[in-house]
């Protein structure tokens, strides 16, 4: 359902030095550790997640959940330390808002739970709720961590093949039309 990916960070590129010529463009991007873990995110995890398992009827340990599961004692060393920035454990938006929708969890230090508690539908906010709470809280000064799953919009001018094995287990988002959450201001995602 959902594939996690590590936060971005410019220290990594710069301890990594010049690409090889034998990296793809990923890989000179985020370098090749983040390359080889994407692609053991993408590959390898995705079944699991495809078939409900985020967060619901395995834990996050055992599908290779997100790089930081939530945790109270560390957002909240982070906020004592000053940082008071956004850690992104999402994964990249599709461009195509009517291709796919998008659940986001913000989690800070007032959470309601944290663990993988938190990474359950009872606490996932709509683009728009999410990034409204995203621009509160940074004005604020508390550091968030960001995660988020997305999931194929059933509609008719979508190309995926439904009866693909690919797609046989997955979770529909309703069509963009059908959606009732608001649309976020600058990307126009529900």
């Amino acid at each position: 359902m959902s594939r996690f990916l590590p936060p971005q960070s410019t220290c990594d590129a710069k301890r990594q030095g010049s690409p090889s010529r034998h990296q793809n463009v990923d890989e000179q991007s985020d370098g090749p550790k983040r390359a080889i873990g994407r692609f053991l995110m993408e590959n390898l995890l995705a079944p699991a997640r495809s078939s409900g398992a985020f967060g619901h009827k395995q834990n996050n340990a055992e599908i290779g959940g997100p790089v930081q599961t939530p945790d109270f004692q560390k957002i909240r060393r982070e906020r004592a330390s000053g940082r008071c920035d956004c850690s992104s454990y999402a994964r990249r938006v599709h461009p195509d808002k009517r291709a796919y929708k998008y659940y986001w969890w913000v989690f800070w230090s007032e959470s309601q739970v944290d663990g993988d508690e938190f990474l359950t539908d009872k606490y996932r906010l709509s683009t728009a709720a999410a990034k409204a709470l995203l621009a509160e809280l940074k004005a604020r000064g508390e550091p968030t961590w960001l995660y988020n799953c997305r999931l194929p919009r059933r509609d008719p001018a979508n190309p995926f093949d439904t009866n693909h094995p690919r797609w046989r287990d997955a979770e529909w988002a309703p069509g963009y039309d059908d959606d009732s959450d608001p649309v976020a201001p600058e990307s126009g995602h529900k």
